[in-house]
């Protein structure tokens, strides 16, 4: 499929779930018919947006990378896309190898092994280290935004857990696909990082939901009471529940890649204009 037609079409999907998703989930809501169709609009376009310009770069970049007669093929070249010197010659050693291979079954089985290992040798530990480092900041953020609005109205911190990440995750990918020069290493650096994140901020958030439950008897993320009985164990628990670190994902996924693709996006251009530069 055509690059720029994959990328629109993957766009305009993501938006339409994104907001087909958004109008049921407020169609309960106790505000009226104007009053809902404004927050629907405020929210759509804050979430939306970003994940389906996210999901535009990435449909944009897998359509120009798979290329190929066939699926094992089109497999192993996305796989292989963007590894950096040397690393680029064995992507190309096991193109050419794949090449010399019939039956389909070891064509995917081969395709599918290339890929994994491309994975592994392209990523290295810099990434590894860099994920560990916004696990950290991630852990102490929530600890200091619990402890700051415990104190204080006592709002909760859920607002704080969807609001500064995206800036972290968006500025490590960004730096790290203009250090390394790379688009891929720029994603898998940010998308790493914002799983240990995510570990990261879960990890303290049950242990001061706990903490709130003894000094408040609410809920860490929104500061509620509960309309039930709670238990100490229910608080620790309710930070990670599912509804929340599907709400943190879906925040939080488009700065990674819009990063990596700003990041390479202005490398890119000073290639292009270093040529006239010199010209002139």
């Amino acid at each position: 499929m055509n690059p720029s037609r994959a990328a629109s079409i993957t766009a305009a999907v993501v938006w339409g779930i994104v907001a087909l998703v958004l109008w049921s989930s407020t169609g309960d809501a106790p505000a009226g018919h104007g009053d809902r169709i404004e927050q629907f609009v405020a929210v759509a376009g804050l979430l939306g947006t970003p994940l389906a310009i996210a999901g535009a770069v990435l449909a944009y970049g897998f359509a120009r990378a798979a290329r190929g007669r066939d699926l094992p093929e089109r497999i192993l070249a996305l796989g292989a896309a963007g590894l950096r010197a040397p690393r680029d010659a064995w992507g190309a050693a096991m193109r050419a190898e794949l090449a010399n291979i019939d039956d389909p079954r070891e064509r995917r089985r081969f395709a599918i092994g290339c890929t994994a290992t491309a994975f592994r040798i392209g990523t290295g530990r810099g990434p590894w280290l860099i994920a560990l480092g916004v696990g950290v900041v991630f852990a102490i953020g929530t600890f200091a935004a619990s402890r700051a609005t415990l104190a204080g109205g006592r709002g909760g911190i859920i607002g704080l857990a969807i609001t500064w990440p995206p800036l972290v995750l968006f500025s490590v990918a960004l730096l790290t696909a203009l250090a390394t020069r790379s688009f891929r290493t720029g994603l898998v650096s940010g998308t790493l990082a914002m799983l240990a994140g995510l570990v990261g901020m879960l990890a303290v958030a049950m242990v001061e939901a706990a903490h709130w439950y003894d000094v408040a008897g609410v809920f860490l993320m929104d500061g509620d009471h509960p309309k039930g009985g709670l238990d100490r164990l229910d608080a620790a628990l309710n930070p990670a529940s599912v509804v929340f670190a599907i709400v943190y994902l879906l925040v939080w996924t488009p700065w990674p890649v819009l990063g990596a693709a700003v990041g390479s996006w202005n490398r890119r251009r000073g290639e292009d204009a270093a040529p006239a530069t010199r010209a002139t």
